[in-house]
């Protein structure tokens, strides 16, 4: 009947169809879902060979869309043979697993084009080829694309389809070729770029106490975006877990420690010294290898920033580690155990053979380190601070920040870089102070949160009264600066930067007019670096270098241990902005005309000085010299 009128869907009156019809005797998809469930008819019985591609329900399902698929919806209901190309094989047949895949992009291409098992089977005994398989592993591909890429949102979708005990339950074959993919898929990591599987987000729960330390110090290229919450953390950890994944080897920890530039992270590289599980070997090899900003001696690790917050019992415990052969023969004092002063001349000679070698590279090297990407002295000269105002915030600001440490330098730069990504640098250093302060507030309330995990660059952001100072008397500090060749001119060597500022309470400026809050202590040797990058950058003309060219010596502690050591001269105690004329002086009697260094003045010395001692930053803490040392307890406290 079907073969005649092709067109027709009634069943053949001879057909013994006893189910339920709709009016007229015609069959519907109900009908042909019940006829067809021939499992188990061998092809030499009667029903067979009334059933096959060419008679019965086989010439039906290959020409109407009548063959029930078994799978729920989105899937097609019914569908033509031709359209049966894939059969949903393994947990991909799972009603329930089907229906979390809801959205899914690799699996929707399926919908009209898929059957069950059972719906294959059926096909099989008609008499059609059997569907291609179409496996869960096959729909994951598809599904990351070809770029492997698996943001927040996707991770999500597979996390609540790709749990640990489905993965587990799969076949041997399937299992394989998913955690293939789990290693080569990419994630957001906490810097913004795409790469393989590494370390949790900082902030994920349930983290053990391993990943905790070390995510306390891993560089954010290494550390997953928080976005990662939920069902997209659990699969986060799970294509970490089965790509074998641990950030534990001891060669990738050495590379990260030695790269360390942030004070918090350097103070967890130790926690991690004392407490990990890799702890001992990490201290063998930063033994070797010693990163700049390791205290060097046993004197300069009891006395760092890093361990301010310790207790003495744990600061003997990673002194052991670091330091072993000292703690065996006994240490004390770096500067009680000072060499005997060489000749003066004589190693002013050296530094300076040395410098006119190494001064390129050098300087290019410092300038990349120290200063913020984009941050040009020269093109503030001529330019007042209405005209260039975040510039002129910048300058001072690294100034500032000279009083954390000159052990520091990178990080004053890397902290400047990160405000100015987030857009809250410009807002602070450009709002009209003192009536619109709210970028300032922003700021403080960020350290207020009840939310907040950990603060990045603590020390920097307690800075904010001192920076605010500047921005909110910025103009008057800027025509300061811009002045001082003048008044140094007109006293020789005797202007007294401390005094010079303390802007309003200074004579010095009583004919000029400028009104600010004094800064001496905020700036303390940072005024003295300030002028030395002005020579060096060429913000003033050559007369002007000539003039403040002695007021370009900033007497760090590395600085005073080193003249102490290798010249024979004592600097005094405490950094002093007022005491850099008389470091040009002894270095102009013994160098001469070349005590200018190849135009970078103190420079060579402070690298130098850092180079040949590990010193701590904590000994390049300013004070002002008025300052108690109840005061300086509490600062250092800080």
């Amino acid at each position: 009947c079907l073969q005649r009128h092709p067109s027709l869907v009634e069943w053949p009156h001879h057909f013994p169809w006893n189910g339920p019809t709709t009016s007229g005797g015609m069959a519907t998809p109900h009908h042909v879902e019940q006829a067809t469930h021939l499992t188990g008819i061998p092809r030499d019985n009667l029903a067979g060979r009334m059933h096959d591609p060419q008679r019965g329900l086989g010439c039906l399902v290959a020409m109407r869309p009548a063959l029930p698929t078994g799978l729920p919806k989105p899937f097609a209901q019914f569908i033509k043979v031709e359209a049966a190309k894939r059969e949903l094989t393994g947990v991909l047949a799972d009603p329930e697993l089907l229906s979390k895949m809801g959205g899914w992009s690799g699996l929707s291409e399926f919908y009209a084009r898929s059957v069950s098992p059972k719906a294959a089977e059926r096909l099989n005994q008609l008499g059609f080829s059997q569907p291609k398989q179409l496996f869960l592993s096959e729909v994951v591909r598809r599904e990351i694309g070809r770029d492997r890429r698996v943001a927040p949102d996707m991770a999500a979708r597979l996390g609540r389809v790709l749990t640990s005990e489905r993965v587990e339950r799969l076949e041997f074959t399937e299992r394989n070729a998913l955690l293939a993919m789990f290693a080569e898929m990419e994630f957001l990591m906490a810097d913004g770029g795409w790469r393989r599987v590494a370390l949790p987000p900082r902030d994920a729960p349930e983290l053990d106490k391993e990943d905790q330390r070390i995510i306390a110090f891993a560089p954010d290229a290494s550390v997953a975006d928080s976005g990662y919450s939920g069902a997209a953390l659990a699969l986060y950890r799970l294509a970490r877990y089965q790509s074998g994944y641990r950030e534990r080897q001891l060669a990738t920890l050495v590379a990260w420690a030695g790269a360390m530039t942030e004070p918090c992270r350097q103070e967890a590289v130790l926690r991690y010294i004392l407490e990990g599980e890799s702890g001992k070997r990490l201290a063998d090899e930063l033994r070797r290898t010693r990163p700049d900003w390791l205290p060097g001696t046993v004197w300069m690790l009891e006395r760092s920033l890093l361990v301010t917050s310790w207790v003495e019992s744990d600061v003997k415990a990673l002194a052991a580690m670091l330091h072993p052969q000292e703690i065996i023969l006994g240490g004390g004092d770096p500067v009680e155990q000072a060499l005997e002063p060489v000749d003066p001349a004589d190693f002013l000679e050296k530094v300076h053979t040395w410098w006119q070698r190494e001064c390129e590279k050098k300087r290019a090297d410092y300038d990349k380190r120290t200063l913020p990407p984009g941050f040009d002295l020269a093109s503030l000269r001529d330019r007042e601070a209405a005209d260039q105002r975040e510039g002129w915030f910048t300058f001072f600001a690294l100034g500032t920040f000279r009083t954390i440490g000159f052990g520091y330098e990178t990080s004053h730069a890397n902290f400047i870089e990160q405000a100015q990504r987030a857009g809250w640098w410009s807002e602070m250093a450009r709002a009209p102070l003192p009536t619109s302060p709210q970028p300032w507030i922003d700021r403080l309330e960020e350290l207020a949160r009840t939310d907040l995990i950990r603060i990045d660059y603590p020390q920097w952001r307690r800075m904010l009264a001192d920076l605010y100072v500047i921005a909110r008397w910025l103009p008057d500090y800027v025509e300061a600066f811009c002045s001082l060749p003048s008044i140094a001119r007109d006293r020789g060597e005797g202007l007294q930067l401390s005094d010079a500022w303390r802007i309003s309470a200074s004579p010095i400026w009583q004919r000029h007019g400028f009104e600010g809050a004094p800064i001496t202590q905020s700036l303390g040797v940072g005024a003295n670096w300030m002028i030395r990058e002005a020579i060096r950058q060429g913000f003033w003309d050559v007369d002007e270098q000539e003039a403040m060219k002695p007021y370009a010596w900033a007497t760090t502690r590395r600085l005073r241990v080193l003249f102490e050591q290798s010249i024979g001269k004592s600097l005094g105690e405490r950094a002093d902005m007022d005491r850099s004329p008389e470091v040009f002086r002894i270095v102009r009697r013994y160098l001469g005309d070349q005590a200018n260094f190849q135009g970078d003045l103190d420079l060579p010395l402070q690298i130098w000085s850092q180079s040949k001692m590990v010193y701590d930053p904590l000994m390049d803490l300013e004070k002002d010299p008025a300052m108690s040392d109840s005061e300086e307890e509490e600062l250092l406290n800080e």
